[in-house]
């Protein structure tokens, strides 16, 4: 070997050396992590999941591997996109599953977003409030309830509802027997009849809320059952 090629060798392998202990060196080292997207949990219920990347090299990360572990620790979660931010930053944004309503499952309220993934279950305190959905047919499996033709049509209706307007009903009741729908606010009760035109119904049922809060009305009841003349019965 020529004393040329040789040089030109040693300079590639400490170059490459080089760059390789760079990579590895405390300068990539992962010193901050920022969550984005979050509405419903707070940072501190992932603290957990994020702590063990903490001074990881960034180069060296696995994202999937932390999409992974992010959406098995949290029904919320339905996407992740990690991004990171070099030398030393991880940004992880967040994309919540929004839940529309809640059933009690033999004594288990489980709360499940408009597609019927079941997004939290257990006691009755929600991270948000949504309406208890009683009296219709559901079926589950693998995390997922699976809805009755009335019971979808309710949440899809539902989700058109801005959360807000959601949380200010407490409950929703069919009575298969008199195949009438009505629900139940805090301060008063709506009766939609028979469960048709759900879709339109819960559309006037927002702007009803909303007079109702604008003109501070004391309400006894507001009926829907004929969808264009609806009622809003004064106590």
């Amino acid at each position: 070997m020529s004393q040329d090629s040789l040089l030109a060798y040693l300079i590639t392998f400490f170059s490459i050396l080089a760059l390789v202990s760079f990579a590895f060196s405390p300068f990539f080292e992962i010193k901050s992590i920022e969550i984005q997207g979050l509405n419903v949990l707070d940072e501190d219920e992932l603290d957990s999941l994020i702590t063990p990347y903490e001074n990881k090299n960034i180069l060296l990360l696995d994202s999937r591997k932390l999409d992974r572990e992010l959406k098995a620790g949290s029904g919320y979660i339905e996407g992740v996109k990690i991004k990171k931010d070099f030398p030393d930053k991880l940004v992880i944004i967040i994309d919540e599953r929004e839940p529309v309503a809640m059933i009690n499952n033999n004594g288990k309220y489980i709360s499940f977003s408009s597609s019927g993934f079941i997004v939290e279950e257990g006691l009755l305190k929600k991270r948000v409030s949504v309406p208890e959905i009683s009296g219709l047919g559901y079926s589950l499996k693998n995390n997922r309830i699976s809805f009755s033709k009335i019971l979808g049509e309710i949440v899809q209706a539902l989700e058109k509802l801005s959360m807000e307007r959601r949380s200010g009903i407490t409950k929703i009741s069919y009575d298969e027997e008199k195949n009438i729908l009505t629900a139940d606010t805090n301060a008063y009760q709506v009766y939609f009849g028979q469960p048709e035109e759900l879709a339109d119904k819960f559309k006037v049922l927002e702007s009803v809320f909303r007079k109702i809060e604008e003109q501070d009305l004391n309400v006894e009841y507001v009926d829907l059952r004929i969808l264009k003349k609806p009622v809003i019965k004064l106590k």
